[in-house]
Parts: C-alpha cells; structure tokens; sequence
C-alpha cells in the first residue's frame, strides 16, 4: 500500500490522473459533436447530450465524479 504514493503525490493526484483521459476524451467528442452544429442551442444539446452519454456509458466514472464532487472541481490542466 506504501508504495501507491511513490507514484502519486496524494489523493488529488489520483484522481487527477484518473479523470484527465476522460476529460480530453469529453473535451474532443464534443468539438467534434459541435462542427455540426448551426446555432447556440445546437451547441448546448450537443455538449449536454456528449457528457451524458460518457457519464451513462461508464458507470465507473459516473461513481467516481459523483464521491469525489469537490475534488473532481480542480482544474485538471495542471
């Protein structure tokens, strides 16, 4: 058990790590979602209709954002 935090500095950094492939992954399903879209309303469905599709395809990380709400709020970027 030790040795998990030779990798990671802390829970933040877990998480980070574990979310940030799902949140570039979001982030081009919806620029990609998006190049079709004609008017704002289109853009809004189509980033709506992306996370919920990602957050109901995997349960996991549905479970993983819903326990960590304030955690998972860090900016990923760093």
């Amino acid at each position: 058990a030790g040795t998990f935090y030779n990798y990671f500095r802390d829970k933040e950094s877990v998480l980070r790590a574990l979310l940030g492939e799902s949140v570039e992954e979001m982030r081009r399903l919806t620029a990609e979602a998006r190049r079709d879209a004609r008017t704002a309303d289109e853009m809004v469905a189509a980033t709506i209709d992306v996370s919920f599709a990602m957050l109901a395809g995997d349960r996991g990380l549905f479970d993983l954002l819903r326990r960590n709400r304030l955690v998972a709020k860090l900016d990923l970027k760093s």
